[in-house]
């Protein structure tokens, strides 16, 4: 039982906000609400093909209250709906305030929303860890 707890604590992401939302992902993933207010910041991360742990970035911080929703909508460019990857745009999104991230075309690439002290190395290297944890738990 230690062990899954320690696991457990490593997945969520170890800081005060854990991930909150990540995209590319599955509709499960890609929105939810803050659990607790704070400042919550959206994260890039990059270089999963190439080293243990990805290279990540702040893209963009938000003070936002708790309960506010917070996420990723793919949005349709219906101007480039036919481009090999103009078709649609990421956007991250909380509360009313909007960014586009642009075109997907990487799949070496990941965007999170997490708390700003969040251990996103850490939650990146366990995810596969986690996802063990959920099938084994049978929470999948």
């Amino acid at each position: 039982m230690p062990v899954l707890a320690t696991l457990t604590a490593f997945t969520c992401g170890c800081g005060s906000i854990p991930v909150q939302a990540i995209a590319p992902g599955s509709s499960d993933t890609l929105v939810s609400t803050a659990p607790e207010g704070g400042q919550y910041v959206l994260y890039r991360a990059t270089g999963f093909d190439h080293a243990p742990a990805p290279a990540i970035e702040r893209v963009w911080a938000v003070t936002a209250p708790r309960g506010e929703r917070l996420g990723f909508r793919w949005v349709t460019d219906t101007a480039h709906a036919y481009d090999a990857f103009g078709g649609y745009h990421l956007e991250a999104f909380i509360g009313g305030q909007v960014r586009d991230l642009g075109t997907f075309n990487d799949h070496d690439s990941k965007y999170v929303w997490a708390g700003s002290d969040t251990d996103l190395n850490g939650y990146f290297r366990h995810a596969g860890e986690h996802r063990t944890l959920q099938i084994l738990t049978l929470q999948e």
